[in-house]
């Protein structure tokens, strides 16, 4: 086995014990429509994201837009930056959904094709609270996988994940896993973003900047048995085997903390069996996204160090 030190810290070196023994291949491509926000339509006094549906439509024309693109963005040229303002002693919610904002109840109506059963719910955020006193501000994210059902005619939900984070002065990235309701394939699915939690009582000045939105991963598909990463031994000390996929490679590996922060990304020259030394990670639970050199070749997960 070749064996591989970070090329970007000296001192850091890649991953301790694993507490999943393994992360699947996402098979599928990223369902999520215009996930980096780079595409984005205008209606006269307003823009929004193409594919996805803001209160612009409502409060656009009066110099209101709760959702503008923004150019500090996390890859890109462009992130959607979702604001909750005030108005006439009252508040506008600032959300984004992949569909129609209904302005009855804040509802999204709609959805996108999503006929995978993805593990993962992730992206990038910054996120500044509101200031109002008494208010302990998150933003939120959630994510629902449906099947529609013939029977009932509505849509069953399959699956659920869902997010929220504090303060966040630069991006960090957010995985929120699938909770499975059903055995179920999916055929459709539905993003729900606010830039606060508190949806019916909102406090004015929250501010979330959003950008590369992603479902990845898989649950429960036998096929992908022979596309497994595996990484051991369990726990690891001094050093973590990784071991990938017949014809697989890998391009870079980025851990991340658990808030989300990252915490470094290394480049992985080409191997099937690579070997990381552990020994500088701390204790503690991170997340880690690893890159092949395909388009479908990404494994996301969590592990645990522990010397």
């Amino acid at each position: 086995m070749k064996k591989i030190r970070n090329t970007t810290t000296k001192n850091f070196f890649l991953l301790p014990l694993i507490s999943l023994l393994f992360f699947k291949v996402t098979l599928a491509q990223n369902p999520v429509p215009n996930p980096s926000f780079e595409s984005w339509v205008g209606s006269g006094a307003y823009e929004e994201p193409e594919f996805w549906g803001t209160q612009n439509a409502y409060t656009g024309d009066f110099g209101l837009s709760t959702v503008t693109k923004d150019s500090s963005a996390h890859s890109g040229n462009l992130a959607a930056r979702i604001v909750t303002k005030g108005h006439n002693n009252t508040f506008i919610t600032g959300i984004i959904c992949t569909g129609v904002v209904k302005a009855s109840d804040f509802s999204c109506v709609g959805g996108f094709p999503a006929n995978f059963r993805f593990a993962y719910f992730s992206g990038y955020f910054k996120y500044s609270p509101s200031l109002d006193s008494g208010t302990n501000d998150l933003c939120m994210m959630t994510a629902w996988m449906w099947k529609w059902n013939d029977v009932t005619n509505k849509r069953d939900t399959v699956a659920v994940a869902s997010f929220k984070g504090g303060s966040a002065a630069d991006y960090v990235l957010f995985i929120a896993p699938f909770e499975f309701k059903t055995a179920e394939t999916p055929d459709s699915a539905v993003i729900y973003i606010a830039s606060t939690d508190s949806i019916l009582n909102a406090p004015v000045g929250s501010v979330l900047l959003l950008d590369d939105v992603a479902f990845t991963g898989s649950v429960g598909i036998e096929e992908v048995k022979s596309h497994e990463l595996f990484t051991y031994p369990n726990p690891a000390d001094d050093q973590l085997s990784i071991r990938l996929p017949q014809n697989a490679t890998l391009q870079q590996f980025k851990i991340y903390d658990s808030k989300g922060s990252l915490v470094n990304t290394i480049a992985i020259p080409s191997s099937s069996d690579i070997t990381l030394d552990t020994r500088m990670l701390l204790n503690g639970i991170y997340f880690f996204r690893a890159d092949g050199d395909i388009d479908y070749a990404s494994w996301s997960g969590k592990f645990v160090v522990q010397h």
